[in-house]
């Protein structure tokens, strides 16, 4: 994937699509700073043009569903979303947590999605920042235009532990099991 998509950014250094993903399979093998520059490139060109054909170009699997929900975004803000939320998460995976949250805050100003709410939860909590994960957590759980997956209880008792209130994590971890559990038999069916 990594040979192919320096090809893509070689041939097209504008292919926004080409740059995202490479910065995503730096991230996934944890090379963090390959990661920020490539998705720095991504976000540096706001009024880029995102293309909807790279998925067409690179095997889908290698990517997953991240790259399912980057495809689907229809608006340059969208795409821009996941850009600055790619950006914060390798910026935390290099414990730059000042950093990572001000690409996790520009996400959620381009879009309300709960994978960015939840990662700027799990960025606080790795801050050591336990309150503050907690009130991202709760927003994600109350945000109407999405399916409450468990993911928001389940990192909120993480950060309950943190707390040492463990009565309270326990109470959340139940509730993200079941939550799993629901979504297993959802699947099954």
């Amino acid at each position: 994937a990594t040979l192919r998509l320096k090809e893509l950014v070689k041939e097209d250094p504008e292919y926004l699509n080409a740059h995202r993903y490479l910065g995503i399979v730096f991230l996934e093998k944890e090379e963090f700073g390959d990661a920020i520059s490539e998705f720095s490139v991504v976000v540096s060109k706001e009024s880029g043009k995102f293309r909807n054909d790279l998925v067409n170009r690179c095997d889908k699997s290698i990517f997953g569903e991240e790259a399912a929900q980057f495809e689907k975004e229809t608006t340059n803000e969208g795409h821009l979303a996941w850009a600055y939320h790619d950006l914060g998460m390798a910026y935390l995976g290099e414990n730059r947590y000042t950093e990572a949250e001000e690409c996790l805050l520009e996400a959620l100003k381009k879009s309300e999605k709960n994978i960015f709410r939840n990662d700027l939860g799990w960025a606080y909590y790795r801050w050591d920042k336990p309150k503050q994960a907690i009130k991202q957590y709760d927003i994600a759980m109350e945000n109407p235009s999405e399916e409450d997956t468990g993911h928001a209880n389940f990192f909120r008792g993480l950060a309950f532990i943190k707390l040492g209130k463990l009565v309270s994590a326990y109470d959340e971890l139940e509730k993200a099991l079941a939550k799993f559990q629901d979504q297993i038999n959802k699947y099954q069916n």
